[in-house]
């Protein structure tokens, strides 16, 4: 399993926006957008508007595509779209070249001495290409509802790309969190738009370029193919976006490559090389700069012919700027987009740190940070007498249970014999456990049974049996009496009065039969009131009221002879814990999994449950020694006498049968078969079950069918009917060089076999032996099956009894100096599923201040108070990830964190680890970088973790 260091990120759970037309929300207006691509020198090139979801991720289908209706530029490479009225938040504009019904994305070419098309052949001015098939341009806005005109250039797109770009420590050096400087970001990743990203960058590049008006987005460049001419260009920032747009095709011209190439130079080679600047003036001309983009602009206009005062004052300004630059990068910036950003980014920081201290304090037993200083002593010192009292609990427990348990399998031992003399005299010595002074006597008058143990422990009981139907299968034990038991570690009481009798039920497998064990399937166990006290002098005690246990019995088939061993299948104990003042509502439910498929280690479960703090936090940090100190009444174990790896011998056996008569009438129920005029049955038996194969022929005309079936205790489940040739799990038998029309059940056997898939394995590798688990079968270097073949089996996933759901609660009611009950009351919640080691999620929470009046009030899955830490982690044996998520509120600030481990083979990683928001603004990112988990935050500071 992998392993990840408690680390987290912060995020909302603000929904992102949708962009479908055809999903317009309550009859509002569609959103009309206008816009140019490149000077308007792109025709039928697709344009998508993407919505940004809650994660600041672009919206994606399920194959990873980005989400949105496509539109197309016209001739004059403009596009006019629509999106749904009620679309808000930030938009990436998306143009790609596209092959619309074989409609080409083209490119005009927009400079006077002509330029190079994809193929670096020469184009005339004026004339029309086909675009690179990666052609692509971006553009970013923050506000859909306020946004009606957008024009796309590269300039556009550099901006959105810094705006959705973290920049990522190098390595180099140390990073510290006392010097700021030394985990300053240099390589640029994918990360997140956020509106102040998006603002940032664009108002960045507004500066950059010295526009004065707007950003680049909003201006309409000036094209020279306009339906104006190029002397009525309307703006000076117009006339200079238009001609540094068109540097993009002189640039590729020049340096004879393609524009899509010519543009990645730009971006990865300089802009975000340089953490979105650039040079002025590059010295060693390695890298595209600002003195090279105006005298690229100011080549351009001096092939105007009649450029207007816009456009010569465009030119101007050029030249005056490019003679400014020299050999160093620029130090551009923008603006925000909030005025609160930075109170933001500095509250957010200090909420970062001080959840980080709740977790140190956790660690170290200290919980004054997170909980009122009375509380957090009366907590301390509770967890120290709980850790104590709960390795009592289970064994307490276990002693009050299994007399019970005795005295009803000694009653139906008893009903099974009554015929016989002295069926229920006196019986001593051991029925379920050992405790060579127990006695059972039956009072047959009265029909009652008396159990007494006058040794360690000290055990009463008293009840009858009720409904004593000797062809029943369901029997009720009544207890007359409070079953008492006391011993060295302290006493434990059923409480069973005319108010409410406790009783045990049980489900018989068979009928009672004279002389043979009763077959006990399945034990309910009704706990009207239970107290357990503790003999360590703490005066700690827990009382459950309206509690129940189940358990259900498994066998091993592999050792028939062996008796039903018996499972947890649910337990629910609410109640209280009281330690001297102090008490703590209490609620324990647990549904296993697997409990009827499970042979455990012991006859009857121990009922402890012991999982102490110091294992819970290295588990949560996914480290499997988490389990290994904890005692979970066999939940997680391995099965009775499994061994990991261990080979069974000639355990899985090939038979075969040619006679329908022969067959189990429960077989041919489930088959729907009744006289088939060709029949031949094939097997692979193993303990518990078996797999088989059936060819078979209704009528003497009929094509040869088969069907397969399993079977477990006799009952049977088949698939319906194909013929002969369609069997097979990767490729039909039909195709296989080994099939024929009258292939036998042993050929049909044989080509399962080594019907193999991609990684070499056929179609019954493995068979599942119940209680036990899943075996490989080692069928050796047969070359045919043959009735009566014998083959071994290796270990290759035990059998666990898992836990389907479980939920514990505890709510303080700890009273202050004064006797009073604490205003501030702490609720503690875990609850979760645990299927075996590598299969599992669960989610802790603990509350100051819950704002709750008892365990029942629970605000859906967490239980708010005025502090709250809420943690989910799990993970699966398919997954490349664990993960963990937090939930955090701090009076009226809430925070949720997500960590993900992935694969440190996965491409994914581009993706960050987690995002954070505060006060439902999306203000940095969480990344693990050279073995550190940083926080970058959108201002460009940082926080360690």
């Amino acid at each position: 399993m992998k392993r990840l260091i408690l680390c987290f990120a912060v995020v909302s759970l603000l929904s992102g926006c949708s962009n479908s037309v055809e999903e317009n929300v309550g009859a509002l207006p569609n959103i009309k957008i206008t816009g140019t691509v490149l000077n308007g020198n792109v025709r039928n090139a697709s344009v998508q508007v993407v919505g940004i979801d809650k994660y600041g991720q672009p919206q994606r289908n399920s194959n990873g595509d980005l989400y949105a209706d496509r539109f197309y530029t016209d001739d004059n490479g403009q596009f006019n779209l629509e999106i749904q009225g009620a679309a808000t938040g930030s938009l990436l504009f998306v143009v790609k070249a596209y092959d619309n019904n074989g409609t080409k994305t083209e490119i005009r070419c927009a400079l006077v001495d002509g330029c190079l098309d994809e193929q670096g052949a020469s184009v005339a001015y004026g004339a029309w290409y086909e675009a690179h098939d990666e052609f692509e341009l971006w553009a970013a806005v923050n506000d859909a509802q306020s946004v009606s005109q957008v024009n796309i250039s590269p300039f556009t797109y550099l901006a959105a790309k810094l705006a959705f770009s973290d920049f990522q420590w190098d390595g180099v050096g140390t990073c510290n969190k006392m010097d700021e400087t030394d985990c300053a970001g240099t390589i640029a990743v994918n990360s997140m738009f956020t509106p102040q990203s998006i603002h940032e960058a664009n108002t960045r590049m507004q500066a950059m370029l010295g526009f004065t008006s707007d950003t680049p987005v909003l201006i309409k460049p000036y094209s020279p193919f306009a339906l104006d001419d190029s002397n009525s260009v309307a703006s000076l920032n117009s006339a200079m976006h238009g001609l540094l747009t068109l540097t993009l095709q002189y640039r590729a011209k020049q340096a004879n490559q393609t524009m899509v190439a010519t543009l990645d130079q730009w971006l990865d080679a300089a802009y975000l090389k340089n953490q979105g600047q650039l040079y002025g003036d590059d010295a060693s001309d390695t890298q595209w700069d600002l003195k090279t983009l105006y005298d690229d602009a100011i080549a351009i206009y001096n092939t105007i012919a009649s450029p207007n005062a816009f456009l010569t004052s465009a030119k101007d300004s050029f030249v005056a700027t490019s003679t400014t630059l020299t050999n160093a990068v620029s130090n551009f910036s923008g603006t925000d987009y909030s005025a609160d950003l930075s109170d933001q980014i500095t509250a957010a920081k200090a909420f970062v740190a001080k959840v980080q201290g709740w977790f140190i304090d956790y660690e170290t037993k200290d919980f004054n940070a997170f909980l009122d200083a009375d509380t957090a002593t009366e907590l301390a010192q509770f967890e120290i007498d709980w850790e104590a009292f709960q390795a009592n609990l289970g064994p307490q427990l276990q002693t009050v249970f299994l007399p019970m348990v005795q005295m009803v399998d000694y009653s139906l031992k008893c009903l099974a014999n009554q015929s016989g003399s002295n069926a229920c005299s006196t019986i001593s010595g051991s029925y379920v456990f050992e405790d060579a002074t127990a006695s059972v006597t039956f009072d047959s008058t009265n029909n009652i049974f008396t159990y007494n143990s006058t040794a360690q422990p000290d055990t009463h009981l008293r009840g009858s049996l009720l409904n004593s139907d000797e062809n029943g299968l369901i029997k009720t034990f009544k207890f007359l009496d409070d079953v008492e038991v006391i011993n060295s570690a302290g006493q434990a009481t059923v409480q069973s009065r005319t108010s409410g009798y406790a009783s045990l039920k049980v489900t018989l497998g068979e009928t009672l039969q004279a002389g043979v064990e009763p077959e006990i399937k399945r034990i309910e166990v009704v706990i009207p009131k239970l107290t357990l006290k503790s003999a360590d002098g703490s005066g700690m005690y827990y009382t459950v009221t309206d509690g129940s246990i189940v358990l259900q019995g498994a066998s091993d088939p592999v050792r028939p002879a062996e008796p039903i061993h018996f499972n947890v299948h649910s337990i629910d104990l609410p109640g209280q814990l009281v330690n001297g003042a102090d008490k703590v509502d209490v609620g324990i439910l647990l549904t296993a999994n697997n409990a009827n498929n499970f042979y455990g280690q012991e006859r009857f479960p121990d009922l402890d449950f012991v999982w102490y703090g110091a294992d819970i936090k290295r588990f949560v940090q996914f480290d499997e020694t988490g389990l290994d100190g904890t005692d979970f009444a066999g939940f997680l174990a391995l099965p009775s006498d499994v061994v990991l790896g261990e080979t069974l011998i000639g355990k899985v056996e090939y038979n075969e049968v040619t006679s329908f008569a022969a067959m189990t009438d429960n077989f041919k129920t489930a088959s729907g078969l009744s006289s088939p005029v060709a029949f031949e049955y094939g097997e692979l038996k193993y303990p518990g079950g078996s797999t088989s194969l059936v060819i078979f022929k209704e009528n003497n005309s009929d094509t040869p069918m088969v069907m397969q079936c399993l079977s477990m205790d006799d009952i049977w489940q088949c698939s319906t009917g194909i013929s002969v040739g369609e069997l097979g799990c990767e490729s039909a038998f039909k195709d296989d060089d080994s099939y024929s029309a009258n292939a036998t059940v042993a050929e049909a056997f044989w080509f399962l076999k080594n019907n193999l898939n991609e990684e070499g394995v056929g179609c019954i590798p493995q068979v599942k032996i119940p209680a036990r688990g899943v075996y490989d079968v080692e069928y050796g270097a047969i070359s045919q099956f043959t009735d009566g073949d014998a083959f071994d089996i290796t270990l290759n996933e035990p059998a666990y009894l898992g836990i389907s759901s479980f939920n514990v609660r505890l709510l303080s009611r700890f009273k202050g100096a004064s006797d009073e009950l604490d205003d501030t009351p702490l609720h503690v919640l875990i609850y979760g599923g645990m299927q075996d080691r590598e299969n599992f999620a669960i989610s802790a929470s603990v509350s100051h201040g819950y704002y709750g009046d008892g365990l029942s009030d629970l605000f859906g899955l967490i239980p708010f108070g005025e502090r709250t830490l809420h943690m989910m982690f799990g993970t699966t044996e398919e997954s490349d990830t664990d993960a963990l998520a937090y939930y955090i509120l701090d009076n009226q600030i809430q925070m949720t964190m997500f960590a993900f481990d992935y694969n440190d083979t996965s491409s994914y990683h581009n993706q960050p680890l987690g995002h954070i928001r505060y006060a439902g603004n999306l203000v940095g990112t969480l990344r693990k970088e050279n073995g550190l988990y940083v926080i970058r935050y959108a201002d460009g500071s940082w926080q360690l973790l």
